[in-house]
């Protein structure tokens, strides 16, 4: 027998960051999702929770990646501390399974951007191959991906390409670099693509929208789309941005040289009035160099706090449907009151509250509609855009493509995108555009609604109007007991502005949230045919909705 002593092995703990209170710390523990708790220990000191890697197999070997989390007893501050990374030998085990001709011909697949369950079809269909698992063919396809995200770009060459394609063309539909930059010191760069056609739309273009989330890819070489949304809530592409680095002065110089080209090019300013994105450090330079104000796309902050609700509640459908609802505030001081009864309702959600306090109450509140003016709210128009790109051109946007293909196929997939949205007659809308459906809804909702005439200026008589809600006495303004009471007050008035002049209907204003997303909404249509009983759709002059560029 062996009675040889245990070597105990040490563990080195690295810190990594600190957090306000333990709630927080779980969170990015939680977030994670790679960690199991294992042991809690308690002392004079505070509280030690310790953490293992939750992919190993208990029958195999252990893998060196811990994690410990350490309350201070006095402060209450968690610092999250972590040891060696993962060196579990799982998946390589299982993709050495796999023999090399399946191993080829899942890489040519791939090379076609193909996602694992259409790979995993095109191999139950060979007769001549050893099938592998499904999720043998999912663990190879993420060492693919690391290996390509590996690649390094040769800039000197990437510089020369730009150099080569910044000559401005005369052609309407032939792409060009209209900006780019080269920091070989830095290793970085940025780089513009449009063609005239495209471009030209940033000139009449107010509501902006750029994601660094959605991207079309080659390496670690990502392209985004910028375009802008016109008042009929359709979305234009303007240009396709290059970037080797996410930070704020790279975008900062992008839209810097956006605005110089378009003034250069077009001889007219642009005057854009809002940005929507899911990234600070866009937001913060766009709002920088124009001076508007910014939006944080919804689409994006809704997957943030769903993701977060998976640990806090089990059936999170009624927390949503309130969380939407305060979305729709449209005046920042009544959001911060909302707020508020909003925080109380859910306050039994300590690690929740805590997590949405801080994230988008404290460090990022421009989600609601009223952070900025009326616009789009999400950047849903630039996701199913970027999705159409990527469905049309799979093939030629695949990653396996040298760079040099890759920009050459992106100049041709650019002039493709010009030439058809010439060849589509797609039109720039500025105005909003009312529909046989917003005129019958207009006139049935004004039937019944109760209207008050509160001030009358040069330019606007202003209304205050009912929707119909029965409100009881002790439900004012000053008295929101809760967050239920709230939204049966606020949501049942709004405030309306209709110009004296009828020619000029389109600039009417409204304080529903249903204008704040579509520009138009039944307050407005109704109160105009009210104000102006021979106001219907025959005798509205189009000549200023529509504007092709």
């Amino acid at each position: 027998m062996n009675f040889s002593k245990r070597v105990r092995t040490r563990i080195v703990w690295i810190p990594v960051r600190k957090y306000q209170n333990i709630e927080l710390a779980e969170f990015s523990v939680n977030n994670e999702g790679m960690w199991i708790r294992i042991a809690e220990l308690v002392n004079h000191a505070g509280l030690k929770r310790y953490y293992k890697c939750k992919d190993v197999n208990d029958a195999g070997e252990s893998c060196g990646a811990k994690l410990c989390v350490v309350i201070d007893s006095d402060t209450k501050e968690a610092t999250l501390y972590k040891s060696d990374k993962h060196n579990h030998t799982n998946e390589k085990t299982e993709i050495a399974k796999i023999k090399t001709p399946v191993k080829e011909f899942i890489r040519n697949l791939r090379a076609q951007n193909l996602n694992a369950k259409d790979i995993y079809k095109r191999l139950m269909e060979r007769n001549d191959l050893k099938i592998p698992t499904y999720n043998q063919v999912v663990l190879y396809i993420d060492v693919l991906q690391r290996e390509i995200k590996d690649v390094v770009i040769d800039l000197r060459m990437l510089e020369n390409w730009l150099q080569t394609h910044s000559t401005t063309l005369k052609e309407e539909h032939r792409a060009f670099v209209i900006s780019h930059q080269v920091l070989h010191n830095k290793n970085t760069f940025y780089a513009v693509i449009s063609t005239k056609h495209l471009f030209k739309l940033a000139v009449n273009a107010e509501v902006y929208h750029l994601a660094t989330m959605q991207k079309l890819a080659w390496s670690n070489l990502p392209a985004f789309v910028l375009g802008a949304t016109d008042k009929k809530g359709k979305f234009h592409a303007i240009c396709i941005i290059l970037c080797g680095s996410l930070n704020y002065y790279t975008f900062k110089l992008i839209f810097f040289n956006i605005r110089t080209k378009v003034k250069e090019l077009f001889c007219k300013e642009m005057r854009p009035v809002v940005i929507v994105s899911d990234s600070e450090a866009v937001q913060d330079a766009f709002a920088d160099v124009f001076q508007v104000k910014t939006r944080t796309c919804w689409r994006y902050a809704q997957k943030q706090i769903v993701n977060q609700l998976k640990w806090s509640i089990r059936s999170p459908r009624q927390l949503m449907k309130d969380l939407n609802l305060l979305r729709s505030v449209t005046c920042p001081s009544i959001f911060d009151a909302a707020s508020e009864l909003f925080l109380e309702k859910y306050d039994h959600l300590t690690t929740f509250i805590a997590y949405f306090k801080e994230k988008w109450l404290v460090n990022d509140r421009k989600w609601f509609l009223g952070a900025a003016r009326p616009s789009i709210q999400t950047n849903f128009g630039l996701l199913k855009y970027i999705k159409q790109i990527k469905d049309t051109y799979d093939e030629k946007l695949c990653l396996s493509l040298q760079l040099p293909q890759f920009l050459d196929v992106l100049i041709n997939v650019i002039n493709e995108i010009s030439t058809g949205y010439a060849a589509d007659k797609n039109i720039f809308v500025k105005t909003q555009e009312v529909t046989k459906k917003d005129w019958i809804i207009g006139n049935e909702w004004v039937k019944g609604a109760k209207t008050n005439i509160l001030l009358v200026d040069d330019n606007y008589t202003h209304y205050e109007v009912t929707n119909g809600v029965q409100i009881d006495d002790d439900d004012d303004d000053n008295k929101w007991v809760s967050f239920d009471v709230f939204i049966k007050r606020h949501f049942s008035e709004s405030r309306v502005s209709i110009p004296l002049n009828k020619q000029l209907w389109y600039l009417s204003k409204c304080n529903c949230p249903t204008f704040y997303k579509t520009y138009k909404c039944k307050h407005i249509i109704g109160l105009s045919m009210m104000t102006w009983p021979q106001f219907n759709e025959d005798c509205i002059e189009m000549e200023h909705d529509v504007n092709i560029l």
